[in-house]
């Protein structure tokens, strides 16, 4: 018998994080990852479509860029950040952003 027990625990962070932040995190994230735009499309689509394809890939990255002291062990839930995706207002204004 040892003397050793494996505890595995989940850890929950949760950020306020400024919206303006929170745009150039997204747009660092597709220049970063996505490859070379093409002009023939609109910009603020071509991030915004990328990031619907894409964002569940790069959690680790996207996080980073939003804390880059942050440590990460383990599987990330990216329910609530892949949500921001599916809230219209949010993309609207987003979409906004990108194109000022």
């Amino acid at each position: 018998m040892t003397n050793k027990i494996n505890l595995v625990w989940t850890e929950q962070c949760e950020y306020n994080v400024d919206i303006e932040q929170l745009y150039q995190a997204l747009e660092n994230l597709y220049y970063e990852f996505a490859p070379e735009f093409d002009e023939r499309f609109s910009y603020e689509r071509t991030v915004i479509d990328w990031l619907e394809d894409n964002l569940k890939n790069y959690l680790e990255e996207f996080i980073d860029k939003i804390d880059p002291y942050r440590t990460i062990n383990g599987d990330i839930g990216d329910e609530n950040i892949t949500a921001l995706l599916d809230d219209k207002e949010f993309m609207d204004k987003f979409e906004e952003w990108l194109n000022d």
